[in-house]
């Protein structure tokens, strides 16, 4: 069932870690694969998850034949993506240049940045990227116009900040992100081994990206809980 003469789903989608080869037993075998592999995008953005569903369409289509599983997935796929059919995220489609690998969400919860900034300082991340951490997790948890117009594309300030945001991330973050990048290991005041972002990672951190949502929430969580035991 290998698509040949296609463009490997690795290259489109930066979260895919499988062979094309794979592609149809991992993401539209069923549909509970199906429905597994878009619950795997919930920290992607909405541009993201749509190009992803209908690819998936795309292939499972080409694949399925007579398979009633996998039609299923079919019809999950569908009914995923054909709600989003609106004006207005058509529009931001066809006005994105970048292809889905090279978009890099924000962060949705900027706590996760404030609990790690001290180790982003300690660990020497650039001096541009701390000093966009500090205005955007400040803007964002005082709800400043600096988080609402960094968010409106339509504004020429957020714009200007959405490309040096852009052109940072683009300049340091893989086309390929192997997980083994993003964490190291070092002992916590516990005397526990304990996975901590590694710089390059909280480098992404301070520019609002992470691959990994969950993984940061964790570190952010333990860090912080690490800096209050003293006093508790």
């Amino acid at each position: 069932m290998t698509l040949k003469g296609k463009t490997s789903l690795k290259r489109q989608f930066a979260h895919v870690k499988c062979s094309d080869e794979e592609v149809p037993m991992k993401y539209f075998r069923d549909a509970r694969t199906a429905r597994a592999a878009m619950l795997e995008l919930g920290n992607r953005s909405w541009e993201y998850q749509y190009e992803f569903a209908v690819e998936m369409a795309r292939r499972c289509k080409q694949v399925m034949r007579d398979d009633a599983d996998m039609q299923q997935a079919l019809a999950l796929y569908e009914r995923w993506y054909h709600p989003r059919k609106d004006g207005m995220l058509i529009v931001r489609l066809k006005l994105n240049p970048l292809p889905p690998y090279r978009r890099f969400p924000l962060l949705k919860d900027y706590t996760f940045l404030t609990d790690l900034f001290g180790r982003a300082q300690n660990m020497v991340v650039s001096q541009e990227a701390l000093q966009f951490a500090l205005s955007f997790a400040y803007a964002t948890s005082h709800k400043k116009p600096l988080h609402r117009i960094l968010l409106d594309k339509s504004n020429p300030f957020g714009m200007d900040l959405l490309s040096q945001r852009q052109r940072a991330l683009e300049k340091i973050v893989p086309e390929d992100i192997e997980d083994v990048e993003l964490y190291d290991w070092e002992y916590s005041r516990d005397g526990k081994v304990s996975r901590v972002p590694s710089r390059i990672h909280l480098e992404w951190l301070c520019w609002g990206y992470t691959p990994d949502e969950n993984g940061i929430w964790e570190c952010a969580h333990r860090e912080l809980g690490d800096r209050l035991s003293p006093f508790l």
